[in-house]
């Protein structure tokens, strides 16, 4: 068996966030597979493998700050900082603010090397099929010979086959929520409005808007307190609001914010 102190290493490449359901780490020892479950805060490897059940999803940190996101049913390689290998399942990348040096990340799949130049996107294995969607920025996948782009709101899939199609994603919903449930805990003591509120648009993908200027201009002066506790970031926003005495509205793909006695 792996056991804890052999999947933690001195110059880890990824730290463990969040944890749901089944999760485990593999790596190779004496040649063969060896696992044990993953906690939050572990850190892990170059060299260690990631592995989601059926009831399973994590997020994790790179060194450089990007966050990556399993889905169930996935299996990811982490080779390294910048390198991480996806043979099952679904990963999302989001390289937020706290991502240093803008440094970008490449996923080796079974269809070719996706490449990302920009933030938000995700990368799925579908049978025979590979899926990536964009919510932010811009990704490539490279297959030698040749290329595919895709920018916001687009996504683009390849078969074994090598056949090829296009279509556009909207940037919220129901694409995107499987990520959300597994979002980075947010430090909500100390805080400002602003920042909960962009963070809360940034993973829900909704697009900020004050309804008076007044809200906007004191946003960052206004300090919260407090801790969110197990409260996704989405679940805790009409009670962070209510303490300011706002409230929101949110409808497509816009979170309004607004007077409370307004509603």
């Amino acid at each position: 068996a792996l056991t804890r102190g052999s999947r933690l290493s001195a110059t880890p490449v990824a730290v463990a966030e969040v944890i749901s359901g089944s999760v485990s780490v593999r790596m190779e020892a004496h040649g063969a597979e060896a696992a044990a479950a993953i906690g939050v805060a572990d850190q892990l490897g170059a060299g260690s493998t990631i592995v989601t059940a059926e009831d399973g999803r994590a997020a994790f940190r790179l060194a450089d700050g990007q966050s990556l996101r399993l889905d169930y049913r996935s299996r990811a390689r982490l080779l390294s900082t910048g390198t991480v290998e996806l043979t099952r399942g679904a990963l999302y990348v989001d390289s937020d603010a706290r991502s240093a040096g803008g440094s970008h990340l490449e996923i080796r799949t079974p269809f070719g090397i996706v490449r990302d130049f920009g933030t938000q996107f995700e990368v799925r294995i579908v049978e025979d099929r590979l899926q990536v969607r964009v919510r932010e920025g811009s990704v490539v996948l490279d297959q030698g010979n040749l290329t595919l782009e895709a920018g916001p709101g687009e996504a683009f899939e390849v078969d074994e086959r090598g056949r090829r199609s296009t279509s556009a994603v909207p940037l919220y919903g129901e694409p995107w929520n499987w990520s959300l449930s597994v979002s980075p805990p947010y430090e909500l003591e100390g805080k400002s409005l602003e920042d909960f509120l962009r963070v809360v648009a940034r993973e829900t993908g909704w697009r900020l808007e004050y309804a008076h200027p007044e809200i906007g201009a004191s946003a960052d002066q206004v300090i919260l307190h407090g801790d969110l506790d197990t409260m996704g970031i989405e679940s805790a926003l009409p009670s962070v609001l209510e303490t300011c005495g706002l409230v929101h509205h949110a409808a497509d793909g816009v979170l309004r914010i607004d007077y409370e006695e307004a509603s």
